[in-house]
């Protein structure tokens, strides 16, 4: 299908979408901006209003040309949602339902959603366990490869900018980091898995850092965070997990300062329990400060460089 040709910056987020959809008039606009858009309620834990969201715009396809692409887009939202829910099996069901739609009205971007939201699923039903699935974490890298790969040929021979493989490439890192529940950083990773994260972090940080959104800066600082805790670097884990902390409360994204409290907590234990076995110390411990070992650590100028803002729009995967 031909793109229309009134579009507006391609690094708008909704650019994509809007173009994709600009030759069916009004009402699909409405519903491809309405979905985007329950992601924002999905990070302010706003996750009931996000489906209506969805629900509101599916309500609306009746009235569309393209149905069917729609509502596979659709499900691909519920399935996101239905994954923060923590359903996981009916996140799958409806990532399912998307790939189903997506083999009879092909488009590249979706195959790109589909792909990550499957990874997606993969990785929190492997999360709770104490030992992963290695096949569930092989299938969740080819897909989130595929995502990768797929945007990169969108951006490269369509000239179309897609977001997701930013959120791919975090993903990534975060399942070969593998430091996402307190059992998780109490695992052994390999030195290539921690090699594999950092490349995940450098691309991002060479190719794409002056265009991504705020949302993905939270998420890099709290895998940079992972990355420095797997080096035994425990005073820049701790120093990247405040920053990830002082920017998802300056955007409101309360599940990531629930994550980066849950690093900061297992990192201020650990390098308590060095300090007790190792004696007394010059210099104040990494886990002083006004409010005992757990409390939070209030930014301070030597953490500015590393919490970068953006103006982008606040979004997160």
């Amino acid at each position: 299908m031909a793109l229309a040709g009134n579009v507006t910056s391609n690094r708008e987020h909704e650019s994509l979408h809007l173009t994709h959809f600009h030759l069916f008039g009004k009402i699909v606009v409405d519903i491809v901006r309405n979905m985007p858009t329950s992601v924002a309620e999905c990070y302010q834990n706003q996750l009931e209003s996000s489906l209506q969201m969805i629900d509101e715009a599916l309500n609306m396809i009746d009235s569309a040309k393209n149905q069917e692409l729609l509502r596979g887009r659709g499900y691909g939202y519920i399935a996101g949602v239905k994954r923060r829910q923590r359903n996981l099996g009916e996140a799958m069901r409806y990532v399912d339902l998307a790939e189903q739609i997506n083999h009879t009205c092909h488009t590249h971007l979706d195959t790109s959603f589909i792909d990550y939201e499957r990874a997606g699923v993969l990785l929190e039903f492997n999360r709770p366990t104490a030992c992963r699935s290695q096949q569930q974490e092989n299938e969740a890298v080819r897909n989130l490869e595929t995502c990768i790969d797929v945007c990169t040929k969108l951006e490269t021979e369509s000239n179309l900018y897609v977001k997701k493989h930013h959120f791919a490439l975090i993903k990534m890192a975060m399942l070969l980091l593998d430091c996402r529940t307190e059992a998780a950083r109490e695992r052994v990773v390999s030195d290539n898995a921690i090699a594999k994260g950092q490349q995940c972090l450098n691309r991002l940080k060479t190719e794409y850092w002056s265009l991504i959104a705020e949302g993905v800066k939270v998420q890099f600082n709290l895998v940079s965070s992972d990355l420095q805790y797997r080096k035994g670097n425990y005073s820049e884990a701790e120093r990247y997990a405040n920053c990830a902390k002082d920017l998802a409360t300056e955007m409101g994204f309360n599940t990531e300062i629930h994550h980066a409290q849950e690093r900061l907590n297992h990192i201020r234990a650990l390098t308590w329990q060095d300090a007790m076995l190792d004696g007394p110390v010059g210099g104040a411990s990494l886990c002083s400060d006004s409010e005992g070992g757990y409390g939070d650590v209030s930014s301070s100028s030597g953490y500015e460089s590393d919490c970068l803002n953006s103006k982008d729009l606040k979004i997160l995967e």
